[in-house]
């Protein structure tokens, strides 16, 4: 273990900001025997001044885990404590460019689905504004509108719903598994059904072709477009959703 990585682990902040300063050629790349780097020990710590630190200095905001190939933003979801806390280290990495649909070995848990897993609602919405992949699945196939369905995430759903779903995908999915539970799935097919009776606007089918078209964060690609301000906060779901504030997309 590298001396930057003892003092991070240990939250030892000014240690850290000393390093950092007096070290010109850093071992970004750096793990322990866990497989952590500094920057997944800042993140789980939240402390935030290490965080932007270590971010300055080149460490990777996608970095992965040896062995679980989980990222800061994996770990990020898993120890926020409140919706703020994470809110902080979220637009920090986004700010770098982190890739929110990494996927975790054997659970191949993205944070969006650990977030829906953990009942952290409010997170796993701001993902969904953000631009998470709704269609990624765990091995055994429970998609994150299936995951939301069991913990009767009613909130989630709704989003889910907006955000790109692949609806004929989970309609299969949901058919194949009918018979296993169907409480959840006549919720679903409730869902579906107000979809069908109240089609996608034009509209909204649009929003839903150009935030499927980026291929880096969306709040980063809007910035990049000459575009009207009220044109990208309903990119962002405003008509829905008030957490697209939480977004960077450029100047007022």
């Amino acid at each position: 273990m590298t001396l930057l990585l003892s003092v991070v682990q240990n939250n030892f902040t000014h240690s850290a900001l000393c390093l950092l300063k007096e070290e010109r050629h850093l071992p970004v790349n750096a793990v322990d025997q866990k497989g952590n780097t500094p920057l997944h020990y800042a993140v789980k710590m939240k402390n935030l001044t290490l965080i932007k630190a270590l971010l300055s200095a080149g460490f990777d905001v996608n970095a992965r885990k040896q062995y679980s190939l989980l990222t800061p933003l994996h770990i990020a979801v898993t120890v926020s404590e409140s919706f703020q806390e994470f809110v902080e280290i979220f637009q920090t990495l986004l700010s770098q460019n982190c890739d929110l649909n990494y996927q975790g070995i054997g659970t191949m848990e993205t944070p969006l689905y650990r977030a829906i897993n953990m009942d952290k609602t409010e997170i796993a919405e701001l993902l969904l504004i953000a631009g998470a992949d709704p269609n990624l699945s765990n091995p055994f196939g429970v998609s994150c509108l299936r995951k939301s369905m069991q913990k009767k995430n009613s909130r989630i759903t709704e989003i889910l719903l907006l955000c790109g779903l692949n609806k004929k995908k989970e309609m299969s999915n949901i058919n194949k598994q009918y018979s296993f539970d169907r409480e959840i799935n006549e919720k679903v097919d409730l869902a579906y059904l107000l979809q069908k009776t109240n089609p996608n606007t034009l509209q909204q089918c649009c929003r839903d072709v150009i935030r499927r078209s980026f291929t880096v964060n969306l709040s980063i690609g809007l910035q990049r477009l000459d575009i009207p301000r009220s044109i990208k906060k309903y990119i962002l779901l405003s008509d829905v959703s008030q957490y697209y504030k939480f977004l960077d997309i450029g100047p007022k």
